[in-house]
């Protein structure tokens, strides 16, 4: 292997602790090649301590911050999904509320029928019956827009989801 490569690192070893060149090169040489250094020399041997305890508190500091990212995306993603689990029952309930509707303007037509068919004038004198078709379209409208809404919603959250890990930085 070309000292040259090694260089840096064992400069930085040296310096940091008080190593000749020489000792510091047979270090970063172990280290690069992750393989253990056999030393009589104490100060060698506690430079490559040093350098060993270093590297673990980096590793060690960056598995934290992994850990709490982690944490960070687990959090988001409960979030997004109880906010999907809550728009997909809206969206159950709005699509109740318009089989209901769709059920009160069935009885509605069926009672308008039944009153034509008794008396085919009956239908000028019954307001009260085009008033429940009126309302029961209404409520099929309003049933239709909290489902869009509801869509919307999940599309919403699907994006906030599909997104949330550019958001959440180490």
């Amino acid at each position: 292997m070309p000292i040259r490569h090694l260089l840096p690192s064992a400069l930085q070893i040296g310096l940091s602790n008080q190593l000749a060149l020489y000792d510091s090169l047979y270090i970063a040489l172990a280290l690069n090649l992750n393989c253990p250094l056999i030393t009589v020399d104490d100060r060698q041997a506690k430079g490559a301590i040093a350098k060993a305890t270093s590297a673990i508190a980096k590793a060690t500091s960056a598995i934290t911050k992994a850990t709490s990212a982690i944490a960070k995306a687990t959090s988001a993603i409960a979030k997004a999904t109880s906010a999907i689990a809550k728009a997909t029952s809206a969206i159950a309930k709005a699509t109740s509320a318009i089989a209901i509707a769709i059920l009160a303007i069935a009885i509605a037509i069926s009672a308008i029928s039944i009153a034509i068919s008794a008396n085919p004038f009956a239908i000028s004198a019954n307001p009260i019956a085009i008033s429940a078709i009126a309302i029961a379209i209404s409520a099929i409208s309003i049933a239709t827009s909290a489902i869009s809404i509801a869509i919307l919603a999940i599309a919403l959250y699907q994006l906030i989801c599909s997104s949330s890990t550019s958001l959440i930085t180490v």
